[in-house]
């Protein structure tokens, strides 16, 4: 991306496992989720990306509930200057800057009516229902639906919407630039999606089967695959023969965790973002993250910088380190991981913005640090940071106790079911381990799920992929690893085959346990 426009977000996005869409970071504003289902957002409102009437053009240093989002809310995710939430009916509402159409095609109720921005959640045009995930860009957002399908909206200077569209819009230059108001599907995208995520000017879907397409703007070799400089309209494979299970789309590069664990990153290298040991300028294919001593459970792509929660129950990041968003204590830029000092136990989910970094917990509660003079860490109570900015260089824990539980591995049971003394009823279980409750699929054999596990939807779903080879038609949303005890049921992360001792087993003695 051009550095006119420097960008961040939480781009990885995933329908909901382990804990995404709880918790999300924008360019200079973070929001979370509540244990009810309720959106908290603060932090700079300049478009009305924090969707709190009466804030607009200040800093809310408190998080505060989003207008008509005080529950009822699955999935929410922040882009440059506007945010999407996905609702509990499965529709996607979007607020904020809307120049390009980011928001969905919803007229302008904030910069005296203009079309700039919408200043409360609006539903998107058409994604009343069926939608599981939302992810949000510089200027572009997507959506995946429930059968596996994307649709994306906004701009569409570089392909970032998957698809070519005749409509334009005019930006803050009076240019005339490609764009759509409106959802639009992702060529070849209608089935078969995983999970999605939005970077600046590129975007990235991971398939059922673990491998990766990107599409937009390639310039610094972010997409992963294709020509190099290219405008991407379509999507393209990424060039990896590793399946994976966490992908995220940052500003100008992409990071993604394998089904082994190891983290790899590609794209835009100047900061230090990619970890592959140098700064710059760029990589193209998927490379590993150097000096990872831990495997990866979950990944973030931010601007300049990226982190990673570790199976070890710790958070390492790499890259660029003005004001603090690494969280070790300097504010030295680094080429490989450094750790994340003083956090709470448990991390669950990581989300990086442009200058600061968040993360919730599987106990509850969240932190935040780096840059924080417009309110993005939930505090004021921040000191100044060299003579310019307020930041803190190790993690700040919110106050506030909205954030006391949740689903944290996202495996559809919350924490405190898991922490249960009932094995059918969702206890029995470990609130970090997103694999040990064997729910793969809802009613009709389709997603959502459904909190159940039954015999015409998950056996039987887990029986039709059988394969002990790995071969088709083996899907890596069936699979599950062996058990790591002290019952049968914890079991842990896809080992790439579907077979009777692990996978078959494994479903057929978590019978009728359920999470409802």
């Amino acid at each position: 991306m051009a550095v006119l426009l420097v960008v961040f977000w939480d781009g990885s996005q995933q329908t909901n496992a382990a804990g995404r869409g709880a918790v999300t970071t924008g360019r200079e504003h973070t929001c979370a989720l509540s244990d009810t289902g309720g959106l908290k957002c603060f932090g700079v409102n300049s478009f009305g990306e924090l969707g709190i009437a009466g804030t607009l053009s200040t800093n809310v240093f408190t998080p505060t509930y989003v207008d008509g989002l005080s529950s009822g809310v699955s999935f929410v995710e922040a882009g440059f200057y506007h945010t999407c939430a996905v609702t509990s009916s499965g529709g996607v509402k979007c607020w904020g800057q809307n120049v390009f159409g980011q928001v969905g095609g919803v007229t302008g109720d904030c910069l005296g009516g203009s079309l700039l921005c919408t200043n409360t959640p609006t539903d998107v045009v058409g994604l009343t229902s069926g939608y599981i995930s939302v992810t949000a860009g510089i200027e572009h957002s997507c959506a995946l639906s429930d059968a596996g399908g994307v649709k994306c909206w906004g701009k569409n200077s570089h392909g970032e919407l998957g698809s070519v569209t005749t409509e334009t819009c005019t930006d803050f230059l009076l240019q005339e630039v490609p764009c759509s108001t409106v959802p639009v599907d992702v060529t070849g995208l209608s089935s078969g999606v995983a999970q999605i995520t939005a970077g600046g000017d590129h975007t990235c879907a991971r398939m059922n089967d673990g491998t990766l397409k990107c599409w937009g703007w390639n310039s610094w070799g972010q997409v992963g695959g294709g020509v190099f400089g290219d405008d991407n309209y379509v999507p393209v494979d990424v060039n990896d023969s590793d399946a994976y299970v966490d992908v995220s789309a940052g500003a100008d590069h992409t990071c993604g965790v394998t089904t082994a664990g190891a983290a790899k990153c590609w794209g835009r290298a100047g900061s230090g973002q990619i970890g592959y040991g140098g700064f710059g300028p760029k990589i193209f294919s998927p490379n590993n993250v150097l000096g990872l001593t831990t495997t990866a459970v979950q990944i973030v792509a931010g601007v300049a910088h990226s982190c990673a929660v570790t199976s070890d129950g710790g958070i390492k990041c790499w890259g660029e380190n003005n004001f603090g968003p690494l969280g070790d204590g300097t504010e030295t830029d680094t080429l490989s991981p450094v750790d994340t000092i003083g956090l709470n136990a448990n991390p669950q989910v990581v989300a990086a913005g442009i200058h600061h970094t968040c993360a919730t917990f599987s106990g509850g509660g969240m932190q935040c640090w780096g840059s924080g003079g417009h309110g993005q860490l939930g505090t004021a109570a921040i000191p100044m940071c060299g003579t310019s900015n307020l930041c803190s260089l190790t993690p700040v824990t919110l106050a506030e106790a909205w954030l006391l539980d949740f689903d944290a591995d996202g495996d559809g049971c919350l924490n405190k079911i898991e922490l249960g003394t009932d094995e059918t009823l969702g206890g029995l279980r470990n609130p970090d381990n997103p694999w040990d409750f064997y729910d793969v699929l809802g009613p009709g054999a389709a997603l959502p799920t459904d909190g159940v596990i039954d015999l015409p939807n998950d056996i039987l779903g887990v029986i039709l992929h059988f394969s002990p080879s790995g071969a088709a038609p083996y899907d890596v949303n069936f699979d599950r690893g062996p058990s790591s005890g002290p019952n049968a049921w914890n079991m842990t992360a896809p080992d790439g085959v579907i077979d009777l001792p692990n996978d078959i087993l494994g479903v057929i003695l978590q019978f009728n346990h359920r999470c409802v």
